[in-house]
């Protein structure tokens, strides 16, 4: 574990995934993911969380269907490989879901402390994604 400010990644995810989500989704839409995965990732965990995320039609879904859960899926993948690195190479792939679990339940939940050293930072990134889509939404953009 490091000893960078995981409050600053957290705002950091949640804004590019917004930046990135407001042109192609409706804030409402990333409002409601967010809030779901959240709820999931606080009773359930990492690992849970991730198969709610990847679990969404958008992996299969044309892209005027889409709702945006791949982005999510990208920016947690992301984020948990720049605080836990994958020790294979070549990088993390997360549109590959079996390979990012395994990455997930061998690497990341190694050991308790970083398991929830990970949670803490999923659950930050969550809620200011769920808040940044709701206070976007209220904006009008």
């Amino acid at each position: 574990m490091s000893t960078q400010n995981i409050d600053l990644e957290a705002m950091r995810a949640a804004g590019v995934l917004l930046k990135e989500a407001q042109a192609k989704f409706k804030s409402a839409d990333i409002e409601n993911l967010a809030t779901k995965g959240l709820g999931v990732v606080l009773e359930q965990g990492v690992y849970a969380g991730l198969l709610f995320f990847y679990s969404q039609p958008d992996f299969n879904a044309k892209p005027d269907k889409k709702k945006g859960a791949d982005l999510f899926v990208k920016m947690l993948v992301t984020l948990s490989n720049d605080l836990v690195k994958a020790p294979a190479e070549p990088r993390l792939d997360w549109q590959k879901p079996l390979n990012t679990l395994d990455y997930v339940a061998n690497t990341v939940c190694q050991n308790i402390q970083q398991a929830i050293w990970v949670k803490t930072v999923w659950e930050q990134t969550l809620t200011y994604v769920r808040y940044g889509a709701k206070t976007l939404d209220k904006a009008g953009g």
